[in-house]
């Protein structure tokens, strides 16, 4: 690996002083061409150790979000933060192909403190703002998490109504992740309670097999078959009826 000390042939800069120049040259072109945003926002990257003491108006957000994620993967998580936050207050129009990444990696910071509230602030409408994000499974499966743990510690009706939200968020938008069994579970009881068969069932239905509610959502299933065969609904035998109960200890 070549050091950076040196030139490299394709003229990468050496020292300190020969990054910053090039920074600022770039900082100025990069301003008036959105084509360069990339080639700007790459070489603040792989120069981010020579850039990280610069203020947030001398790095101009481009840069700054170079830093904050050189920061976030090297798990430097203040000054990470210090600068996602300031990226977030300002919202520049240069760094809006990035606003996913920054509303994400904040989120993972509220997160590791415990502030889970702030967390599903955070990320309540991250999927509708972002259905495009190759994030949305990541944010999707915090946003439930945290929604579940915030509910667990207050259990308060608010609490409970924004995991709700966050449970359907995160079914319908985190297609391969584990838990997904539980979640649909919690769906289908709720539905239930409020009388809302329909989606009850549908809920219930996604249940599967290893699941340990599985048994308790093939009882509802099967009881609500053996209901409707008068309508000409499919048919279900008593056998299977007496084996949920069986296995639910009925």
């Amino acid at each position: 690996e070549k050091s950076r000390t040196k030139k490299t042939p394709a003229g990468r800069p050496s020292g300190r002083a020969d990054v910053l120049k090039r920074f600022e040259k770039l900082k100025v072109v990069a301003h008036n061409d959105q084509e360069l945003f990339a080639e700007f926002y790459d070489f603040s990257r792989d120069h981010a150790d020579r850039l990280a003491e610069l203020s947030f108006a001398v790095l101009t957000p481009v840069a700054a979000l170079a830093v904050a994620d050189w920061h976030f993967q090297r798990s430097e998580f203040v000054p990470a933060e210090t600068l996602y936050r300031q990226l977030k207050a300002t919202t520049p129009r240069v760094v809006k192909a990035y606003a996913d990444r920054v509303q994400l990696n904040l989120a993972y910071l509220d997160n590791r403190t415990g502030e889970y509230g702030q967390v599903v602030k955070g990320l309540k409408t991250f999927s509708s703002r972002y259905p495009q994000s190759p994030q949305l499974a990541d944010a999707v499966a915090l946003y439930y998490a945290a929604a579940l743990a915030e509910y667990k510690k207050s259990g308060s009706k608010a609490d409970y109504r924004a995991l709700i939200h966050a449970t359907g968020d995160f079914v319908n938008n985190c297609k391969s992740c584990s838990g997904r069994d539980e979640a649909y579970f919690m769906l289908a009881q709720h539905h239930q309670k409020l009388g809302e068969m329909g989606p009850a069932l549908k809920a219930y239905s996604r249940v599967s097999s290893h699941s340990s509610h599985y048994f308790v959502a093939a009882y509802y299933l099967a009881s609500s078959h053996l209901s409707t065969v008068e309508d000409g609904g499919p048919a279900v035998s008593k056998r299977q009826i007496k084996s949920a109960h069986k296995k639910l200890g009925n």
